[in-house]
């Protein structure tokens, strides 16, 4: 998690329209969390090559991930 980015967003919200207590939903897209390092190589090329593929995919917008319940109740595929 980069809590960094987080803070980040709370602070300036903050400051822009003054505290407003509510939930922060960021994600992959967002540059909140990231995927580790896989320093000890005990998974596959193969596999690192599709988590990237997918990660790319979330950040551009290729694949949406639902943030609340109530749009994956909502949700057909």
């Amino acid at each position: 998690i980069n809590l960094d980015i987080t803070v980040y967003d709370v602070v300036k919200q903050t400051l822009e329209n003054g505290f407003v207590g509510t939930n922060v939903g960021l994600g992959l897209k967002d540059g909140a969390i990231s995927l580790v390092e896989n320093k000890n190589r005990k998974v596959n090329q193969e596999i690192l090559d599709k988590v990237e593929e997918c990660s790319n995919k979330i950040k551009n917008g290729g694949i949406v991930v639902l943030k609340i319940i109530e749009e994956l109740k909502n949700f057909n595929m």
